[in-house]
């Protein structure tokens, strides 16, 4: 009875540790999109509401640094200029001053290569894939 009661008590302990772990604070989440973020992304593609549009122009890029973010895309989407941005959970929000942060992105994936970002403007969806710079 022993035996199987703290072959129990093992199995209670690592499932509550395995939830712990996976359950954590998204904050860290939030960090290393922050730090992962950072540089010169090109833009390689736009899905378009479905219809999808290749780029081959390099000068096509988004360009994130610790608080700034500058969209150089073929759409002119900010008129090019230099954005205040925030990140949180697994969104971007950003806008021409820091307290008014009322347009997002969400970050659909990103790796340290690789950047997919969905962004709604004027009932048109369009998801950027890019690489980084």
């Amino acid at each position: 009875m022993t035996k199987k009661l703290s072959v129990l008590s093992i199995v209670v302990v690592l499932l509550l540790s395995v939830c712990l772990v996976g359950c954590g604070d998204s904050s860290v989440a939030e960090n290393d999109y922050k730090k992962m973020i950072k540089g010169t992304w090109i833009i390689e593609s736009a899905d378009i509401t479905g219809g999808l549009e290749k780029q081959s122009n390099n000068d096509y890029t988004f360009e994130f640094s610790d608080n700034t973010l500058r969209m150089n895309d073929p759409w002119k989407l900010e008129g090019n200029e230099s954005l205040n941005y925030e990140i949180k959970e697994s969104n971007i929000y950003y806008g021409k001053t820091a307290n008014k942060l009322n347009k997002q992105m969400r970050i659909i994936k990103l790796t340290k290569d690789s950047l997919e970002l969905e962004l709604m403007s004027y009932e048109t969806r369009i998801t950027f894939y890019f690489k980084k710079g």
